[in-house]
């Protein structure tokens, strides 16, 4: 009951790529069922072709790679100079954090799923032979082991000297953690597969393949509460703010009061929801929720109701945990592929990419978001220093003339939120400059064919970009206006014929249009009557001059 089983249990989706917060990927060439881990420099993560790789963070490039036997399929434990991964080539990995150099190995029977657990000089491991193992961190020698029913594809928790083992044959186990010993197994839980046991506060939390999430008492070890989804619970939850926050097979995001079992929110997403949720803080005080799906996305979530605050696609299932480190968030998937994902970001409104600009100074304006808040804009030209914007989410900045060379300049912005400067590679634009003003053009959208004489005719007036352009003066025989904020003028036909409209504004060039207006039949039949009025009093004048 491995792979194959996960496989079964996964539901295929294909969803759209949206580039805009991708700041690089890596390509594996196999699929990643191994949440990443960070050295630091480094996000270390296993794939299924059986190697662990080591990139840069920033960069996303290849530091190191190390082959091994068999799948990785397991998540890495980092320490400050050890990286410890298990494979399904029988072994479990120690890894000297900066060179990727093996320190040892030992064969376990092979690791899938479970995480190693490092504390107190001993690592702990699942295998799917049964074991869970206590080896010591120095050299991978055997200090005890424990054999359950079936396989361990879980990860060990860790209470004082209390260890938690979750085990396929259904059973949860509370081991001495010092030498192995079993020490207690609650009843009513069964159906445990690759949701790890989480504690908190004398509580432990895992998920079922029979759609519950328990909760444990650790003192009076006993189940507390089950809280029932509509699928199998195969992700390992996480105790945020009083709230236990976990994916299910039922397509959902739960997050349930940790003390009594109650729905706080749920989120539905469109596939499986396997990997753990990993969290970041925000400046006001609050969290987001990071998870991926098996409809392959990523979604940000906040944690207090569950909202959605923005989604990626990655192209192929996410059953595993993202990595947040720093303003970068880095997800691991079904693809193949490696994404560092920006959780902070910021773009232009004004200039448009390659427009003309001019003068002794230039305003450069956008708007900028950060999963923490935005504590800031910084903006630079053709790679020199930052300079900072004023604003937050929506921001501007005015250039000196001084900054800009003639002709292409590329503008840069970056944000900064919860102390974390965005990351390379930045929103950009090039504006051409010149030290002379640049008269921006006046489009106008106007009736083509004739129109009534008197009536109102509404020209509607953009900029180059298609934007209304509000307080541009129209005028025209006997009268003008202003454009209001929509860029829509109203002019009166007052004039028979060919009628002139010339719109005008300082900063634009003077456009002139022409409008075709109808005859004034009015006044040609008031014209008319006049004269067959008077043709009527003179015929009545000379008719009785006659008798």
């Amino acid at each position: 009951m491995r792979l194959w089983l996960a496989v079964l249990l996964l539901l295929i989706a294909v969803p759209a790529i949206n580039a805009s917060i991708e700041k690089w990927n890596y390509i594996a060439g196999s699929y990643l069922y191994s949440s990443p881990a960070s050295t630091g420099k480094l996000a270390i993560f296993g794939s299924h072709g059986g190697s662990v790789y080591a990139v840069n963070i920033d960069s996303g490039q290849l530091a190191n790679v190390f082959p091994t036997a068999g799948p990785v399929d397991t998540s890495p434990a980092v320490t400050n100079k050890t990286i410890y991964i298990g494979s399904m080539d029988g072994n479990l990995y120690a890894f000297d954090s900066a060179t990727l150099h093996t320190r040892w190995n030992t064969s376990l029977g092979g690791v899938w799923q479970s995480t190693p657990l490092v504390a107190g000089g001993l690592v702990y491991v699942g295998s799917v032979n049964g074991n869970v193992y206590a080896l010591k961190d120095s050299d991978g020698s055997l200090v005890w082991k424990f054999k359950t029913g079936n396989e361990v594809d879980s990860s060990p928790a860790l209470s004082g000297q209390e260890l938690y083992v979750a085990s396929s044959d259904g059973k949860l186990y509370a081991l001495d953690a010092r030498n192995g010993s079993l020490l207690w197994s609650p009843s009513g839980i069964g159906g445990l597969w690759t949701s790890s046991p989480v504690v908190d506060r004398g509580s432990l939390y895992v998920g079922s393949l029979d759609g519950n999430l328990y909760a444990v008492s650790l003192s009076k070890h006993t189940k507390v509460w089950n809280f029932s989804t509509g699928g199998a619970v195969m992700s390992t939850p996480i105790v945020l703010n009083g709230l236990v926050i976990f994916g299910s097979n039922d397509y959902s995001v739960y997050a349930v009061d940790a003390q009594t079992g109650k729905l706080s929110w749920r989120f539905r997403t469109n596939g499986s929801v396997q990997g753990q949720p990993a969290f970041a803080a925000t400046q006001a005080g609050g969290y987001t929720i990071y998870v991926g799906s098996n409809d392959g996305n990523v979604y940000a979530l906040d944690a207090a109701d569950g909202s959605l605050r923005w989604e990626y696609g990655t192209g192929g299932w996410v059953a595993t945990r993202p990595l947040v480190t720093g303003s970068l968030l880095i997800v691991t998937s079904y693809s193949g592929m490696a994404h560092a994902l920006s959780t902070v970001s910021c773009d232009f409104t004004s200039p448009a990419d390659m427009e003309s600009v001019g003068g002794t100074e230039v305003r450069v304006s956008g708007r900028a978001w950060g999963d923490s808040g935005v504590g800031g804009v910084e903006v630079r030209v053709n790679g020199a220093d930052w300079k900072p914007a004023s604003g937050t989410d929506v921001w501007g900045i005015v250039l000196p003339g001084g900054l800009l060379t003639l002709g292409e300049n590329v503008i840069e912005c970056r944000t900064l939120s919860a102390g974390n400067a965005e990351r390379s590679p930045y929103n950009n634009l090039t504006m051409i400059y010149s030290r002379e003003p640049v008269l921006g053009l006046i489009g106008v959208t106007y009736p083509q064919g004739e129109v009534g004489y008197g009536s109102d005719v509404t020209l509607s007036l953009q900029d180059e970009r298609g934007k209304p352009l509000f307080g541009i003066r129209a005028s025209w025989p006997g009268g003008s206006a202003v454009s209001d904020a929509n860029g829509n003028v109203v002019v009166k036909a007052s004039s028979e014929g060919p009628m002139p409209v010339e719109l005008s504004a300082p900063g634009y060039e003077t456009k002139a249009i022409t409008l075709a207006v109808g005859r004034n039949w009015l006044l040609y039949g008031i014209a008319a009557a006049v004269v067959l009025a008077a043709a009527y009093f003179v015929f009545m004048y000379l008719g009785s001059r006659r008798q």
